[in-house]
C-alpha cells in the first residue's frame, strides 16, 4: 500500500483522485485542506487526523474508505456520496455548506458523529442516514424523501425552527424513558410533535412523518377534525411494554371547542382527551399510528331515577328508556333495580326522555273512575303532571267523564285497551319529557303510572292494587230449581255511602250463568264468563245504604245440572274495592250475599248456611302472613297457595275449624309477585290473593 501524508499548511488542490491500495493521510500540521472534488476508489483510504478538509463545488465520492477522526472536519459545499466505509469517530464533523442544493446519499447509509447543515438552497437525501450525535440546523430545509434520518441514543438536534427543519422521516433512538423534539414539516410548513415514552423496556427507534392531508377513517360522534389539512405517522421498532404521550402542532387553527388527540386504528379514529395548551393526550399510548387534532363538544351525563307515582315511590325497574334529539333516537337503556338510568357523555342541548314498560298493565278500577269523574266537575282535581296524563285514558288532551266510562269498561273486561297505552311517564315536577343539558351534567327524575290509575294505588312490577280488605260472607239461603231465574243481593253491613265499586266476583259457572247486573241508581260495567264476574260502577252521586241494603243485584240462570248435592256461592278476588265518593278505598268492609241450594234438599241434609269468613293479611306482605277463618259450624278445610303459573308452592291439609283459628305461613323464600291462596271446604271454593314484596 502506498501512503501519501500531507502535512503543509493551506494546501489547496482542485481534485483528490485516492486510487486503490493508496492512503491519504492530512496529518497534524495541516490546519486545512481545499479541493474542488475529492474521489475515493475501491481499496484506497482517506483519513483525516484531525484538520479541516474544504471540498467546494463539486462532491465527495466515496467508494473506499474515509476515516474522519475525532477533532477532524470535513466541509462540503457540493454532494456527499458514500458508496464505500464512512467512519465518523465521535467528535468528528461534516459540514454542509453549499449554495445550490445538495443531496446525502451514494448506495450506503452513513452515520456521522456530527453533521451541519448551512444552505439556504436545502438538502436532500438518496439514502438514510444517521447523526449519533449533534444535527445542528444553520440554514435550509432538508427533505427525506422515502428514506429516513434517525438520531442516536444519545444525539440532539439544534437550531430547528420554522426555516431549517426536516421535510420527511425523522427518528430518534430510545434507550430509555425520555422526551425528544421532532422539527419535521411538510410543503413548506412547520409542524413539529414532541415525542415521550414513559415507559420502555429495551431500545426503541420511534419514527415520526407529518403529511399535509386531513387524517381519514370514521370520527367519534360529536368530533370534528381541528387539523383538518394536517396529520401525523408514527411508529417504531424495537422496544417493548410501552407508554408514550405525544404533543402535536395546532399551528393556524383556533379552536372553539375541547381539543382530542386522534388517532386513526384499523380506519377507525379513536379521540383522547388532551392537556392544555399543549394538545399532550393526558393518558398513556400503547400503540402507534396515524394521529391528528380534533375538536369535541364537552361531554356531560344525564341519569335519573323512576318512581312510580304512589305514597312509596316504588322503584321502576327493567323500564327502556329512549333519549331522543330532533325526534331522532340517539340511545336507550334500561333502569335497574333501583329505578336509576344513565346517558353517559351527551353534548349541550335539547332533548327528549321517553320510556315504555313491558311490566303488565294492573291497578285501575272504579275508584280511579270516580276520581276522574271528580276532577272534570272540579270537586277534586288531580293536579300531578304524571296523574293528569294517566287521566286522559282516551289520548284526546283533556279528562271528562268519557275516560270514566272507559276505565270502567276496561276494569269489568267491555274493552281491552286504552289509546294512550299501558303506561305513561313524565318528568316528576314540571311534567313533560324535555331535558335540556347545559355545560353540567343533568340529573331528571321521571314519574310513571299505568293509565287510568290516578290515585296511584298500583304496586307496581307485580299488577297488585294496594287496596283495602274487602270480604263476602254468606248469610242466608235462597232456594231454586234448575233453569231458575233468581235475584241474589249483594248487601252491606255497615251504613256506608259508595262512590265507586269495583270488583271481581267468584261464582260456579258450570252452575249458573249471569244475566244482569243491576245497581240502586247509575248503570254498572261488567263482563261474565270463565267463573269470574268483572264489575265496574262510579257516579258522582254516591250510593247512600243502610245496613242490610242491597248494593248490588246480580240476577242469574241456574243450570240444568244443579243437583240437591250441589250449592252455589260466591266469592271476591283481592282485585275487589269499593270506595267513597272521594275514591278513598274503604277497610274492612264486609258485604253479605245468600247461598242457593236445590228445592228438593229436605231439611234433614239441608246443609247449614255457610257463615265461612275467609281472610289474608297482610296482603302486601315480605312472606310472612296469616289466613283467618271463621266457620258457624265445625267444618274441615284445605289451605293451598299457588304462583301464577298455577304452580302449587304450599299446602296445609285438614284444617279443623269451629269459631276461629288463624294458619301462619312464612314463604319469605319466595319470589316477588302474586300468589293465589285458595281455601277449599267440602262444598265451597273461597279465592283470595296476596303480594309477596321483600
Amino acid at each position: 500500500m502506498n501512503n501519501i501524508q500531507i502535512s503543509v499548511k493551506g494546501i489547496k488542490y482542485s481534485s483528490f483522485f485516492i486510487f486503490a491500495s493508496m492512503m491519504l493521510i492530512f496529518g497534524v500540521q495541516s490546519s486545512s485542506v481545499y479541493a474542488q472534488e475529492v474521489k475515493i476508489v475501491s481499496g484506497a483510504y482517506f483519513i483525516n487526523t484531525g484538520r479541516m478538509v474544504v471540498v467546494s463545488n463539486t462532491k465527495i465520492v466515496n467508494a473506499g474508505t474515509i476515516t474522519n477522526n475525532a477533532t477532524g472536519s470535513i466541509k462540503l459545499s457540493g454532494s456527499w456520496q458514500n458508496d464505500g466505509t464512512y467512519i465518523g469517530e465521535t467528535g468528528s464533523a461534516l459540514t454542509l455548506n453549499g449554495t445550490s442544493a445538495q443531496e446525502i446519499g451514494g448506495s450506503n447509509q452513513t452515520i456521522f458523529s456530527n453533521l451541519t447543515l448551512n444552505n439556504n438552497a436545502g438538502f436532500s437525501l438518496s439514502n438514510n442516514i444517521i447523526v449519533n450525535d449533534l444535527l445542528d440546523f444553520q440554514n435550509g430545509i432538508l427533505t427525506t424523501g422515502i428514506n429516513a434520518l434517525t438520531i442516536g441514543a444519545s444525539g440532539i438536534i439544534t437550531n430547528a425552527n420554522a426555516l431549517n427543519y426536516i421535510n420527511g422521516k425523522l427518528a430518534f433512538t430510545f434507550n430509555t424513558v425520555g422526551s425528544k423534539f421532532y422539527p419535521i414539516g411538510k410543503g413548506g410548513n412547520y409542524r413539529p410533535l414532541t415525542f415521550q415514552y414513559a415507559n420502555l423496556s429495551g431500545s426503541s427507534v420511534v419514527l415520526a412523518e407529518q403529511f399535509e392531508s386531513a387524517l381519514t377513517g370514521t370520527l367519534p360522534a360529536y368530533t370534528t377534525l381541528l387539523t383538518t389539512n394536517r396529520y401525523w405517522t408514527i411508529s417504531q421498532t424495537g422496544g417493548s411494554n410501552l407508554q408514550y404521550y405525544v404533543t402535536l402542532d395546532p399551528t393556524d387553527y383556533t379552536p372553539s371547542l375541547q381539543v382530542v388527540m386522534l388517532k386513526q386504528d384499523a380506519g377507525t379514529i379513536v379521540s383522547y382527551p388532551t392537556t392544555t395548551p399543549n394538545y399532550t393526550n393526558s393518558v398513556a399510548l400503547t400503540s402507534f399510528s396515524d394521529f391528528g387534532l380534533g375538536e369535541t363538544q364537552a361531554l356531560y351525563n344525564v341519569t335519573g331515577v323512576f318512581n312510580y307515582n304512589n305514597t312509596t315511590n316504588t322503584p321502576l325497574d327493567s323500564i327502556w328508556v329512549i333519549l331522543k334529539q330532533n325526534s331522532i333516537s340517539i340511545d336507550s337503556t334500561r333502569t335497574n333495580l333501583s329505578g336509576a338510568f344513565t346517558f353517559a357523555g351527551r353534548p349541550n342541548g335539547i332533548y327528549t326522555v321517553s320510556a315504555r314498560s313491558t311490566k303488565p298493565w294492573s291497578g285501575v278500577n272504579s275508584t280511579d273512575a270516580v276520581k276522574i269523574q271528580r276532577h272534570f266537575t272540579g270537586l277534586e282535581l288531580l293536579t300531578e303532571p304524571v296523574r293528569l296524563l294517566a287521566g286522559d285514558v282516551n289520548f284526546s288532551n283533556f279528562i271528562n267523564t268519557t275516560d270514566a266510562v272507559k276505565v270502567k269498561r276496561r276494569f269489568s273486561g267491555l274493552d281491552t285497551s286504552f289509546v294512550r297505552g299501558n303506561w305513561t311517564f313524565s318528568k316528576q315536577t314540571t311534567g313533560g319529557d324535555s331535558v335540556l343539558i347545559s355545560s353540567a351534567n343533568l340529573t331528571q327524575n321521571f314519574y310513571g303510572l299505568c293509565v287510568g290509575d290516578v290515585n296511584a294505588s298500583n304496586i307496581p312490577g307485580t299488577g297488585a292494587k294496594s287496596s283495602g280488605l274487602l270480604a263476602l260472607e254468606q248469610n242466608a239461603v235462597i232456594e231454586a230449581m234448575p233453569g231458575d231465574v233468581i235475584e241474589i243481593p249483594v248487601n252491606v253491613s255497615s251504613d256506608i255511602q259508595i262512590g265507586a265499586i269495583s270488583m271481581v266476583i267468584g261464582y260456579p259457572d258450570h252452575l249458573m250463568r249471569i244475566k244482569e247486573v243491576r245497581a240502586p241508581h247509575g248503570t254498572p260495567f261488567y263482563t261474565a264468563g270463565m267463573g269470574n264476574l268483572r264489575l265496574a260502577w262510579s257516579e258522582t252521586q254516591p250510593l247512600m245504604l243502610a245496613r242490610g241494603d242491597t248494593m248490588m243485584t246480580l240476577v242469574v240462570q241456574v243450570s240444568t245440572q244443579f243437583t240437591t248435592s250441589d250449592r252455589i256461592t260466591l266469592s271476591l278476588t283481592n282485585e275487589s274495592e269499593i270506595a267513597d265518593l272521594h275514591g278513598i278505598v274503604f277497610n274492612d268492609l264486609i258485604l253479605t250475599a245468600p247461598v242457593l241450594i236445590h228445592k228438593g234438599t229436605n231439611g234433614f241434609n239441608t246443609p247449614p248456611v255457610s257463615e265461612t269468613r275467609f281472610v289474608v293479611y297482610p296482603v302486601p306482605n315480605d312472606g310472612i302472613f296469616t289466613a283467618s277463618i271463621t266457620s258457624s259450624f265445625t267444618q274441615t278445610f284445605d289451605i293451598m297457595i299457588y304462583n301464577k303459573l298455577g304452580q302449587l308452592i304450599c299446602e296445609k291439609k285438614e284444617i279443623t275449624v269451629s269459631g276461629t283459628r288463624d294458619q301462619q305461613f312464612d314463604l319469605r323464600p319466595l319470589e316477588n309477585g302474586i300468589y293465589s291462596v285458595i281455601l277449599r271446604g267440602r262444598r265451597e271454593v273461597i279465592a283470595r290473593e296476596i303480594l309477596i314484596n321483600h
